[in-house]
C-alpha cells in the first residue's frame, strides 16, 4: 500500500510541471501588434492563420475606457469585416500598476488587417461603463491604454491548468504524508 501512495508523488510532479508550463505560456502569449487607444486605427500583419485575441492594456489604477468604444477588424485584401467574439470570462493578467484584459477573440487567415475603434459598443461593456461613469465622473485618458493583438489561449485551458496545479500539489503532499503516516 505504501508503494501505491509513493506513486502519487511523481505523478503529481508531472501534472504540476505540465500545468505550470501551460500557465506560463498563457501569461507570455506573444503580442503581434499594439496600438495606442488615442490613435483609434492601425494596420497589422498576421504571418500565420489561426485564432487571435484582442486585449485592452494599460494602467489599472485609473478609469479604463471599456464600454466607450467597439473594435472592428477589416481584411485589407478582401475588405471584409472579421467577426469578433466577445470574451465571456474576461481573462485578466495584471502586475502592480499595469493590467490587460481580453476583450474579443477571432479567427483569421494570414494577411494584413486594419483594426479600428468605433461606436459599436458591446451591450455588456456599455452597462458596466454606465455604472463606472456614475461613480467616476472624469473621462478615461485614452493615451494611457493600448489595444493589443495576441495569440489566442483558451480560457478552458487556463482553468484546467490552474486546477492541475492545485490537484498535483495535493497529490505530492498527500503522497508524502500518507507514506510517512502508514510507515509508522
Amino acid at each position: 500500500m505504501n508503494h501505491l501512495f509513493l506513486l502519487l508523488i511523481p505523478l503529481g510532479l508531472i501534472i504540476l510541471i505540465i500545468s505550470i508550463k501551460n500557465t506560463i505560456r498563457f501569461a507570455n502569449a506573444q503580442m503581434l501588434y499594439e496600438m495606442s487607444c488615442a490613435e483609434g486605427e492601425g494596420v497589422f500583419r498576421l504571418d500565420d492563420s489561426g485564432k487571435f485575441s484582442i486585449w485592452l492594456s494599460g494602467n489599472q489604477l485609473v478609469k479604463s475606457p471599456i464600454g466607450e468604444f467597439g473594435i472592428e477588424i477589416i481584411n485589407q485584401k478582401t475588405r471584409k469585416n472579421i467577426p469578433l467574439t466577445a470574451s465571456v470570462f474576461r481573462t485578466r493578467v495584471s502586475a502592480f500598476k499595469t493590467a490587460r484584459v481580453e476583450l474579443y477573440y477571432f479567427e483569421a487567415e494570414a494577411g494584413t488587417y486594419t483594426i479600428s475603434m468605433n461606436d459599436d459598443v458591446d451591450i455588456r461593456d456599455k452597462v458596466s461603463s454606465l455604472l463606472v461613469n456614475a461613480i467616476i465622473k472624469t473621462p478615461a485618458n485614452y493615451s494611457l491604454f493600448s489595444i493589443q493583438v495576441r495569440e489566442y489561449f483558451s480560457t478552458i485551458s487556463l482553468f484546467l491548468s490552474i486546477w492541475g496545479i492545485i490537484l498535483s500539489s495535493f497529490m505530492v503532499v498527500g503522497g508524502i504524508v500518507l507514506t510517512l503516516t502508514l510507515k509508522q
